[in-house]
């Protein structure tokens, strides 16, 4: 659906990059629209030495439910146990802390607008 792409570039199909740097995490994670509606997450994230999980980004107005307070979402964690991130009524997406250099994964992650 090439032609809905375009129509909706930036929203529907297109991957809009992240770049995560900050004191309690580092990583590249995007986010789109998917075809049903909802916002994708992908990437991963790391907890750099001093860091302490937390808030990883902001997703823009548009892109998250302002009538829900939290979702949760299992994610896969590089320690080999299971995380979770939630995403706000106001966009912000948080994550549990895997531990010092380990990652958190968003890849295939959706929740709906």
């Amino acid at each position: 659906l090439n032609g809905i792409d375009t129509l909706l570039a930036g929203r529907t199909g297109s991957w809009q990059p992240v770049t995560v740097s900050t004191s309690n995490w580092s990583g590249t994670v995007a986010y789109r629209i998917n075809a049903d509606g909802e916002v994708q997450l992908k990437g991963s994230v790391t907890v750099p030495t001093g860091g302490s999980g937390g808030t990883i980004f902001t997703l823009p107005a548009g892109y998250y439910s302002t009538s829900v307070s939290m979702r949760g979402a299992a994610a896969a964690q590089s320690s080999g146990t299971v995380g979770y991130i939630t995403i706000s009524n106001s966009g912000v997406v948080t994550g549990s802390n895997p531990g010092v250099g380990n990652s958190l994964y968003l890849d295939g992650i959706t929740c709906p607008v």
